[in-house]
């Protein structure tokens, strides 16, 4: 694992917290519930709190073998911790991803539902790489990405 996300609040039952969590790895994404739960006696020295973890989904943007379909490997992953999961908000995600050129302008929108709904935006080929991307603070529906220029500008002579 090299990345691990918190998507959406923790979801609180009764005395069990429930997360959802968004792990990256080298060739994948995984979706994944981790259930606190407390325990009601423990003895000393043991601790009062298990984790129940449960992989939900896996977002794999390698396409097959022998397929006409570009190829991704995930680079960074951004949630927005803040949103509220219910019954009528579905947790979402962004993951920026390297193509198999090697060129990293394409962010992957996720949205959890029954099976996981992936929307692909290429940016612009002007682009070199994109270094970051993060969920807007104010507006969940915004991810800010900070990139660079293929092409570079001119420096004047008489600058210096």
């Amino acid at each position: 694992i090299l990345q691990i996300s918190q998507c959406g609040s923790a979801v609180s039952h009764s005395t069990n917290q429930t997360l959802c969590l968004v792990a990256r790895t080298s060739q994948f994404c995984s979706v994944i519930y981790a259930k606190e739960i407390t325990k009601a006696s423990t003895e000393p020295g043991e601790c009062s709190i298990e984790f129940q973890m449960r992989e939900e989904t896996r977002i794999d943007l390698r396409a097959p073998f022998g397929s006409l379909q570009p190829s991704f490997l995930p680079v960074y992953v951004t949630s927005d911790p803040k949103v509220t999961v219910s019954y009528f908000t579905c947790p979402s995600f962004a993951i920026m991803s390297r193509d198999y050129l090697g060129n990293c302008t394409t962010i992957h929108r996720v949205s959890l539902r029954e099976e996981p709904y992936v929307k692909t935006h290429s940016l612009s080929s002007s682009l070199a790489d994109i270094s970051l991307i993060e969920h807007d603070p104010n507006d969940r529906l915004v991810v800010w990405a900070a990139a660079r220029s293929r092409v570079m500008p001119e420096l004047s002579t008489g600058f210096f």
